[in-house]
């Protein structure tokens, strides 16, 4: 839950919306469900949603190991408060 507040964060300070970040971080991730077969699977495993089971290991037929997943969350943290704070640090002199 504090990964996704925490990229939910730097979503909202790189695209300057409320709406956006809520879009990127909950609609996007729901139109996995739509790509072909191999995939789906591959990229619905990698979304910030579904990375939790993974990290807990609970997942059944968890495509990442816990590790890896738990790799990828911070990735996701890494890059959007990252981004967020380039973003901040180039338009709000």
């Amino acid at each position: 839950m504090t990964a996704t507040a925490l990229v939910g964060l730097g979503l909202g300070a790189v695209l300057r919306s409320t709406a956006a970040a809520v879009v990127a971080l909950f609609v996007l991730p729901g139109l996995t469900s739509f790509l072909p077969a191999p995939w789906g699977d591959r990229v619905r495993a990698l979304v910030l949603p579904n990375l939790a089971e993974q990290v807990a290991g609970t997942g059944t037929g968890s495509v990442l190991e816990p590790v890896l997943a738990a790799c990828v969350v911070a990735a996701y943290v890494l890059l959007a408060v990252g981004g967020g704070a380039i973003a901040l640090l180039r338009r709000d002199v």
